[in-house]
């Protein structure tokens, strides 16, 4: 990352072909560098906020290069809280090429991923956590999960976050006490609410971490594949699922040699929904090779649609398929066109889903129960204050474990000073999640995954 002090320049829209692309910078030099580059149109003037309209002209040709827009955003009153400069020129890769050159060369340093964003934490606009959610918000692939993310960006995580270090912050005061009171040893140790104050954080902790599974759905989605036999109705329950003929579909069985995918929204969830070749023993040659990538398919499923044909009855080899992957598998009654399943009422499969791709009977019901089976909750909402980040999710089992050891510490009469150890740790990692404590090794590595100019 370039110190406060550099100015700093990129490309903040998409890059390639476009209508229009936006060009930002931010620094103390920001707007005097957008001038050496930038020429007004009649009598305007450069007030913040405002657009005003000018040519873009080469500094050593004395020569304009294309029409566009400089907008000021004052120190305090920008993205960055810094001086920050936007100038809006037409989306030609060429035009864009030469405005980044012509203002590196008028003193501006080419920005590194996520340096807009890391300068907003240096200045105070945003906290650590907040500025998480700005990455998410572009990653986002459905709008329950950009959502998630836009209430993360205006501070619903970190809130929580804060009313969870408040109360740790009183308990250790009230720790702290002790050390500075000797005397009043009935204060902490002989105290039986501290032990329960710290079990009820322990709790609320838990429940905060008990949520990541359905973030990280929201935010990394989840691989959904389709499994069976040859001609169980995968591909038809493929194509319904999609609401599109995405695979071929034949009555001939082992149709599909190789896998398909797809990204599907399932109800605020991306879903990779995946159709594989049936399997069968004895296949050689390409089926050999496409059953072969089924079952790593399966392996790394996130769930796993068991699929036997109404007028089929399970084999011995979808009942070992259902046994090695019960805990992520949902058996699906296809092709329920057909009447009742010959094997009604044999478990697993006496709990299937039946579905029919050619009337649309019960496929509500399977992306309910494919959602349920996912999220582990009958819905989701972008009011849930929901951990999807991996590195939010380890502080909070650090927290929690630390605060059991706290706990356990005084219930077996151990000194001040070790409780008081664990409780500390335990407030470190609680403000590792907003950047309450300063790690420059930790911000060089969040703001590494964020994409150049934001």
């Amino acid at each position: 990352m370039h110190t406060p002090e550099q100015t700093i320049v990129a490309l903040s829209t998409p890059p390639g072909r476009g209508g229009i692309a936006v060009v930002r910078l931010t620094g103390p030099g920001a707007l005097a560098c957008a001038r050496e580059v930038f020429n007004m149109s009649g009598n305007n003037r450069i007030d913040p906020g405002r657009s005003v309209l000018g040519t873009l002209r080469s500094r050593r040709e004395e020569a304009s290069f294309d029409t566009g827009f400089l907008t000021l955003h004052p120190p305090g009153r920008s993205y960055t809280g810094e001086e920050v400069v936007e100038l809006s020129c037409h989306g030609s890769p060429a035009v864009v090429e030469h405005l980044l050159a012509e203002l590196m060369a008028a003193g501006a340093e080419p920005a590194e991923p996520g340096e807009f964003t890391y300068r907003a934490v240096l200045n105070g606009r945003m906290d650590l956590a907040q500025a998480e959610g700005v990455r998410d918000l572009i990653d986002a692939s459905t709008t329950l999960a950009a959502r998630v993310a836009h209430e993360q960006v205006r501070g619903t995580l970190s809130r929580k976050v804060i009313s969870l270090r408040e109360e740790l912050i009183e308990i250790i005061c009230r720790a702290e006490a002790t050390l500075e009171f000797a005397e009043e040893q009935d204060l902490f140790t002989s105290d039986e609410g501290m032990p329960q104050r710290i079990r009820n954080l322990e709790e609320a902790v838990g429940r905060f971490v008990a949520g990541y599974r359905r973030g990280r759905l929201l935010r990394d989605g989840a691989r959904v594949v389709l499994a069976g036999r040859p001609n169980a109705g995968k591909s038809s329950l493929f194509n319904s699922l999609l609401r599109w003929e995405r695979a071929i579909v034949s009555a001939v069985p082992g149709t599909t040699r190789d896998f398909l995918s797809e990204r599907i929204d399932l109800d605020g969830i991306p879903v990779t929904l995946i159709d594989t070749a049936g399997l069968r023993a004895g296949a050689e040659g390409l089926e050999g090779e496409g059953i072969d990538r089924s079952r790593r398919h399966i392996e790394a499923a996130d769930l796993v649609l068991l699929l036997c044909a109404c007028d089929d009855a399970p084999d011995a080899e979808e009942l070992r398929l259902f046994q090695d992957c019960a805990d992520r598998a949902l058996p699906v009654a296809s092709k329920a066109d057909l009447g009742e399943p010959r094997w009604a009422g044999e478990a697993p499969f006496d709990r299937a889903q039946r579905v029919s791709s050619v009337t649309g009977q019960g496929l509500d019901n399977l992306r309910a129960a494919i959602f349920r089976s996912l999220a582990s909750a009958p819905s989701l909402s972008h009011k849930d204050v929901l951990i999807s980040d991996a590195r939010h999710h380890e502080a909070l089992l650090a927290c929690s474990s630390r605060l059991a050891r706290a706990r356990e510490a005084i219930e077996s009469g151990a000194t001040e000073e070790i409780t008081l150890n664990e409780l500390h740790a335990a407030l470190k990692h609680l403000g590792e999640i907003t950047g309450a404590v300063s790690l420059d090794d930790l911000y060089d590595r969040i703001f590494s995954t964020f994409c150049i100019g934001k």
